[in-house]
């Protein structure tokens, strides 16, 4: 169906081929008794191929196709993945940090994006960068196998982020 199907009265064809309310061909007839056939069940004539010659009508509920439309657009968009986040901090344990990046890598398989962010409460933790780059680091050879790093670990403020995403599965 196009974009803009037009309906009953904005059908301009003398002639279409019709499907009726139950997806049966009717086939080739006169607008006039294409639409009266429309009128008679209580629904609308709708012009689903205008290409063809001649066109094709089919007889349904025009609100209700909308609404279905609609429906299956918003279903698309809740399927896209998400962006998970995981913070840290500088002085976090390697225990604590092998647990997170076993999520990590969890995320990744479900097909999310995550953030990893390091986040600084103190200017002494700010100074000693290279810890939490270790940290990063090392977080990211253990999840290369599944995912890839996006954007590289950068400080913004009191935290240091890097974007991780998974890498594309090849299909056989």
């Amino acid at each position: 169906m196009t974009k803009k199907n037009l309906i009953n009265n904005e059908i301009k064809a003398p002639k279409v081929r019709l499907i009726d309310e139950n997806g049966e061909q009717v086939g080739v007839v006169d607008i006039k008794i294409a639409q009266s056939k429309a009128n008679a069940v209580s629904l609308d004539l709708v012009e689903v191929s205008p290409n063809a010659q001649p066109p094709v009508c089919k007889i349904l509920d025009w609100n209700r196709m909308r609404y279905q439309k609609k429906k299956e657009q918003n279903k698309n968009k809740s399927k896209k993945r998400e962006t998970k986040e995981i913070k840290l901090r500088p002085v976090t344990d390697k225990n604590d940090i092998m647990i997170k990046t076993k999520k990590i890598i969890d995320f990744l398989t479900k097909g999310h994006r995550v953030k990893v962010s390091i986040f600084y409460r103190r200017r002494r933790e700010v100074a000693h960068q290279d810890l939490s780059a270790n940290v990063l680091q090392q977080i990211i050879d253990s999840i290369e196998e599944v995912g890839k790093v996006e954007m590289e670990p950068k400080l913004e403020g009191r935290n240091t982020m890097m974007i991780l995403v998974p890498k594309k599965q090849v299909s056989t």
